[in-house]
């Protein structure tokens, strides 16, 4: 052929196996936390989907209380010993758990006519509801670390400490006197 043959792109490699119906990627500073959401069985009961429900809010409670912890940890730990930040088994289950609520609450309500409610962080997106769980979770700790720090009583003056460090060298001075004689 001549030089103006035309060049197609290179076609594009298949999609994943698993990126496909169910699962769901979300990147948080630099981390993908990656899910995949089964559907709830056809023929669960209404109660069964109500306690999954109810579960699944009680693993975000958990979670958040996790990432409380987690930063609670990081910002107490000695500064001299390297100190690894652990967020990723609350936040994946945070995850799992929101998107699940999300996709049990339409079934709940298709089958009792509006039972089940949103709350209004579980009509954010995961990504938005991740991140701001993690900034309350921070948020909460230096709150906390701030309270306990306002509630220290003041430092001594120097004049006061230097008077009582002058006593005790002078005590063991004296004792040591007296045991030497």
């Amino acid at each position: 052929m001549s030089d103006t043959e035309l060049k197609l792109p290179a076609p594009t490699p298949p999609p994943e196996p698993f990126k496909s119906f169910g699962q769901v990627e979300v990147t948080l500073k630099d981390r993908t936390y990656s899910a995949y959401i089964p559907q709830p069985p056809a023929n669960a009961a209404l109660d069964e989907l109500e306690t999954i429900l109810k579960n699944n809010r009680l693993t975000i409670e958990k979670a958040q209380a996790e990432l409380k912890t987690a930063y609670l940890a990081a910002f107490t730990a000695p500064k001299d010993k390297p100190f690894a930040l652990n967020l990723a088994a609350p936040t994946q289950n945070a995850m799992v758990a929101h998107l699940t609520i999300n996709l049990i609450i339409p079934i709940i309500n298709m089958r009792n006519g509006g039972h089940a409610y949103y709350t209004p962080d579980e009509t954010l997106h995961v990504k938005a509801r991740l991140e701001k769980m993690r900034t309350l979770a921070e948020k909460q700790v230096l709150g906390d670390l701030q309270i306990k720090l306002d509630n220290l009583p003041p430092p001594e003056p120097p004049s006061k400490q230097l008077g009582k460090a002058t006593l005790i060298v002078i005590a063991i001075i004296l004792v040591l006197l007296i045991f030497l004689h």
